[in-house]
């Protein structure tokens, strides 16, 4: 690329476009040659709209002014609709201003300098507006959304956040991408801590004055569950030559090996033998009928012992059926877990009278601080046909212990006849798609499917004492390490096709 410098430089200037050096403080952009997408943009108007857009902070607080000359026609960029936001409510706008908050994220404290969210009641806002523009270095480089309200609220949202200088540099520092300047690394803990800034201010105007009841974090948490809904019931769909519900005829299940605990539980509760009355439709029972002989254990691989309440009770709701163990002052030792049971649970009519999906849970509680060190949830059906019968149970984790934290997923049998996928959601490729219940179905999906392929893996041997691999090639899984890998991803190939075929 040519440069010229000084006196060179003047004349230059003055060949190619007849311009002048400027006389004033500032910076002039010059396109010699545009693209002929460029000129349409102009031409349109999008260039100026793009320009104010990305600058409105500044041209609002009239720290810059933007010319752009086309054909020697100048046009000033200006302030777009809808903002200013006024500083209170008026009849067209709805405001939540803040000035002068923290945010802390490892400990440090960082300075949110100015955050205004506004809602527009009287219409909509131009799309590329919507949300909360993060503002950085004066430039908007992306925005918040109110992802968990109607459309018609969600579209007429706008606002921006603004920080002092030094959480703008240290962002500049680790947090963006560079050099190209758009946007936010949104898995590294500051832009995190902003997110969530935003996004609990976004839930207590929505609260305080758009009446809207529902926390964000309950609506990230519906966000997720129907997402993992939705992947199981693909990969239930999707596969059924896996056979993972009922397994072969003929199959014989050895002796269960001692639970390990689930992958971020150091201290926590585990089901043993929970017998159905027919392990064919489980968790389905008919009234009258029995699940028997099932226990619970506390476990305790910390180096502090705990005094513990544990309760397992049947629940409809949120309304207790059957209490089958309410335990006070339990001293829960390192290394010496505690059983409990068996347990039996009739299915009276008297006592279910309403065919529905009732809950099975085991809570542990830190007697000193009334802490809930852990839940077990099984759900069961009774005279209700189960939605769909899924593999395996699955449960987000906040984070895996070392040496699993960086890995997505592990499956953990939790109970004699079940286990358990746990997901990490510390994972940075989960909180990549968290946000998004499209792509989060996705991923989940993928993480679901590759456990399948370890319960396959896993299968009980025949009676004839071959293993039970299918629908995999027993020879091909093993033989030599490439041709099991060959095989295992021409497996996930085939499901991956099926899906994104009748995706479309």
């Amino acid at each position: 690329m040519k440069h010229w410098e000084d006196e060179e430089a003047k004349k230059m200037l003055q060949n190619l476009t007849q311009f002048k050096p400027l006389q004033e403080v500032g910076t002039r952009i010059i396109i010699v040659d545009p693209v002929d997408t460029v000129v349409e943009e102009i031409r349109t108007g999008a260039f100026m709209a793009a320009i104010e857009e990305t600058w409105f902070r500044l041209i609002g607080k009239q720290k810059a002014q933007i010319n752009l000359i086309v054909y020697g026609q100048k046009a000033r960029a200006k302030l777009p609709f809808p903002f200013p936001i006024p500083d209170d409510d008026t009849d067209d706008v709805k405001v939540w201003p803040r000035e002068n908050d923290e945010i802390i994220t490892g400990g440090v404290h960082y300075r949110i300098k100015h955050l205004q969210i506004g809602r527009r009641t009287d219409c909509r806002v131009p799309e590329d507006l919507r949300g909360v523009a993060v503002i950085h270095k004066g430039m908007k480089i992306c925005s918040i959304p109110m992802l968990w309200v109607e459309p018609t609220i969600k579209d007429s949202v706008f606002g921006y956040v603004e920080f002092d200088r030094e959480l703008d540099i240290e962002l500049r520092k680790a947090c963006n991408q560079v050099p190209n300047h758009y946007d936010l690394h949104w898995r590294s803990s500051i832009p995190r801590g902003i997110k969530g800034y935003v996004e609990e201010h976004l839930q207590k105007f929505g609260q305080a004055k758009l009446g809207i009841g529902i926390d964000w974090r309950q609506r990230r948490e519906q966000l997720r569950t129907t997402a993992e809904q939705w992947a199981l019931r693909q990969l239930s769909t999707l596969t059924p030559d896996f056979d993972l519900l009922a397994g072969h005829k003929g199959t014989r299940y050895p002796p269960p090996p001692p639970l390990p605990p689930p992958p971020s539980k150091e201290i926590g509760l585990t089901f043993h033998s929970i017998k159905f009355p027919d392990p064919r439709r489980a968790p389905l029972v008919h009234w009258d009928e029995l699940i028997t002989g099932f226990s619970v254990e506390a476990f305790n691989n910390k180096q502090t012992a705990y005094t513990c309440r544990i309760g397992v009770h049947v629940f409809r709701g949120n309304r207790q059926i059957i209490r089958l163990l309410n335990h006070r002052g339990v001293a829960l030792n390192p290394g010496q877990p505690i059983t409990f049971g068996p347990f039996e649970i009739q299915f009276l009519r008297q006592k279910f009278p309403s065919p529905d999906v009732y809950i099975l849970r085991a809570i542990l509680i830190n007697e000193a601080n009334g802490e809930r060190l852990d839940e077990l949830n099984r759900y069961i059906y009774v005279e209700k046909d189960p939605p769909f019968r899924a593999p395996f149970d699955v449960q987000m984790v906040s984070e895996f212990p070392i040496p699993y934290d960086k890995r997505q997923w592990r499956i953990v049998q939790t109970s004699d006849d079940r286990a358990t996928l746990y997901y990490n959601s510390s994972h940075s490729a989960y909180r990549y798609h968290e946000s998004n219940e499209g792509t989060l179905r996705l991923y989940l999906f993928e993480i679901f499917l590759e456990g399948a392929l370890q319960l396959v893996l896993d299968r009980p041997i025949k009676e004839n004492t071959e293993p039970d691999y299918h629908p995999l090639d027993r020879a091909k899984i093993e033989g030599p390490p490439k041709e099991c890998y060959l095989e295992i991803i021409g497996k996930l190939g085939e499901v991956r096709q099926k899906l994104f075929t009748e995706l479309g």
